[in-house]
């Protein structure tokens, strides 16, 4: 599919309806695979796309540059925005643009002995004829941004990009559920590198926008301004009065002690969001995590330890780092030894979670009428503890 964004400013879109798992999350939605196209006295490709699909990048190339490329802008160095970097070069004689960290991992990926660099730095700019690209980048980042001034249009690779495949390609045409989606993107692809993305977030304040084109989903056009707004609150660990209460369950009864903290967190005016672990996704469940206040984990004791689903959770929530602002709650039943709230205490205290525990919280089987009261109760108090 291509998309024409402005005179000699194209979007050429490659859908993988397919795919089910990315870097291990599930992905309901499909994605896309962004490649941006600009004619000028220089043509300019900015980033690829998977190898699989260079057929039909290879036509689209003929048919709206009669295959004359000048340059290739790495934006990133990985495989799903680069693997048709080499078969470009073969047929164009393309210079590679990147920086010289990106030009390492490229040196790592492809025998890049014979291709002609041209290595930038952040605020370093480059003239195609009528055109200026300023290249936007910060090390410790994983992305270069490429700014074409004239057009006012950001190429932001993964930067504000959504895992998912509509029909329309401009935010104007979807609405407001593509927020969604680029939340759900950030929080368990982004996250990480949130103190670098603000960095770039203050350069991108100074800039004209009028597009911002990501490597995957929807371009930004109408929502530049709130989805800007959304970054920084992301970036900047802000959190909503809402809690999250994710659990496993084998006999109802670490379900029965979820749903009575939740109540009692609601009756106080929390935002409650459940999730159950063999139901919703852990790329959901993150989404959802990234600005509460409150994380709730419970697990049944198995085996001397947490149910096998909560500690991939765990594992996972544990990598993406996320902001330590946030009030740490266990809870669970077990049968012969309590270890599972134990173990996911644990993990609170590594991620630098305000634990707030009490004994109420886990049951030898399951909790009795009186000790719902007393879970609510619990629930009703949490409410009003302060991160």
């Amino acid at each position: 599919m291509v998309l024409k964004i402005k005179d000699n400013i194209y979007c050429m879109s490659f859908i993988e309806w397919k795919i089910k798992e990315y870097r291990g999350l599930d992905i309901e939605k499909g994605t896309t695979y962004n490649s941006y196209l600009i004619l000028d006295k220089n043509n300019v490709i900015i980033d690829t796309t998977r190898i699989k699909y260079f057929d039909e990048l290879l036509s689209y190339l003929k048919d709206v540059a009669n295959l004359k490329l000048d340059y290739i802008i790495s934006n990133h160095i990985s495989p799903d925005h680069n693997e048709c970097i080499e078969k470009l070069i073969e047929l164009t004689e393309a210079k590679i643009v990147t920086t010289k960290i990106r030009k390492y991992y490229l040196d790592a990926q492809f025998n890049t002995k014979d291709w002609e660099f041209v290595i930038v730095k952040n605020g370093d700019e480059l003239n195609i004829g009528n055109r200026t690209l300023k290249f936007i980048t910060d090390d410790k980042c994983e992305y270069m941004l490429t700014y074409c001034v004239e057009d006012k249009i950001l190429f932001s690779n993964d930067l504000f990009s959504q895992h998912v495949v509509y029909k329309e390609k401009i935010d104007s045409d979807i609405g407001h559920k593509i927020m969604l989606d680029a939340k759900e993107y950030f929080a368990n692809i982004l996250l990480p590198y949130r103190k670098s993305i603000l960095k770039i977030l203050n350069i991108l304040k100074d800039l004209d926008l009028e597009y911002i084109c990501p490597s995957h989903g929807v371009i930004w056009h109408i929502m530049i301004d709130e989805i800007l707004t959304k970054y920084r609150m992301w970036c900047s660990d802000s959190y909503k009065n809402t809690a999250v209460i994710v659990y496993a369950t084998i006999y109802s009864s670490t379900e029965k002690i979820a749903k009575a903290l939740g109540e009692g967190l609601s009756e106080e005016g929390v935002d409650v969001i459940y999730h159950r672990l063999d139901t919703s996704p852990l790329n959901i469940i993150m989404r959802d995590i990234l600005d509460a206040k409150y994380v709730l984990v419970g697990s049944p004791t198995i085996n001397m330890n947490v149910h096998p689903k909560v500690g991939m959770l765990l594992t996972y929530i544990e990598g993406l780092k996320p902001s330590n602002k946030k009030i740490g709650v266990a809870f669970g039943s077990y049968g012969w030894k309590e270890c599972a709230t134990k173990k996911i205490i644990e993990a609170f205290k590594r991620l630098g979670f305000k634990i707030v525990d009490d004994k109420i919280l886990t049951f030898r089987f399951a909790p009795k009428e009186n000790d719902i009261k007393k879970i609510k109760e619990f629930g009703r108090k949490l409410a009003k503890i302060n991160v």
